[in-house]
């Protein structure tokens, strides 16, 4: 098994958690999707999980992956649909947090509902067997609860993201600072519960 990323942060990652769970046959490269470090035909199956959302050619990608794959071989793709996701109580401020989120993918050129037209792109890229389904991957006890909100503290509100999120002039530096308390109530609330929409789709190389 091979897993590729651009940053060698989640490479380094990905080590440690497949060490943990002693997955020996696992290797991991910084790369580019659209420019992968294998042979033609090497692959049975080829998984992209989040990728295309931050990708602006989607179309380079989904050629490189049919590449690698063996004729016949299988692609799995699962990405987002940021617009059908949510946090609850919103506290009628929280929804604000995903507009931004969807309105900076979309200001560096990426694609936030991309989830929704999966079946589409991988009927452009050529793919046969299309098989499209969609699911949440919801947060609700107290330890995903907290899990989310140490997402959303230490990314979304971080200061690289606030920085980037100001300069593009989506969101204020004080409504930044509204929601992390938001989220904070929310991290606290017995009814805390969030949901991140996915779109999915399985297909096949052709057959030559």
């Amino acid at each position: 098994m091979h897993g590729v990323d651009i940053k060698q942060a989640q490479i380094d990652l990905a080590r440690s958690v497949a060490e943990a769970g002693k997955h020996a046959n696992a290797t991991f490269h910084v790369g580019d999707v659209t420019d992968l470090p294998f042979d033609d035909d090497s692959f049975d199956l080829a998984h992209g999980h989040s990728i295309l959302t931050y990708v602006t050619d989607t179309q380079a990608v989904l050629a490189e992956v049919r590449r690698v794959l063996k004729p016949g071989g299988l692609v799995s793709v699962r990405e987002g649909i940021i617009g059908s996701s949510f946090v609850a109580p919103d506290f009628e401020i929280l929804g604000d947090a995903w507009v931004t989120f969807a309105e900076l993918i979309t200001s560096d050129d990426g694609h936030p509902n991309i989830g929704r037209n999966l079946k589409r792109h991988l009927l452009e890229a050529g793919f046969t067997d299309l098989r499209p389904t969609a699911s949440f991957t919801s947060h609700t006890t107290a330890d995903e609860v907290r899990f989310f909100w140490a997402v959303i503290r230490d990314w979304f509100l971080s200061p690289a993201v606030r920085e980037a999120a100001t300069e593009y002039g989506l969101i204020s530096h004080q409504h930044l600072d509204n929601l992390e308390r938001a989220f904070d109530r929310w991290s606290r609330h017995p009814g805390a519960f969030s949901a991140f929409a996915y779109g999915e789709c399985l297909g096949n190389k052709p057959q030559r």
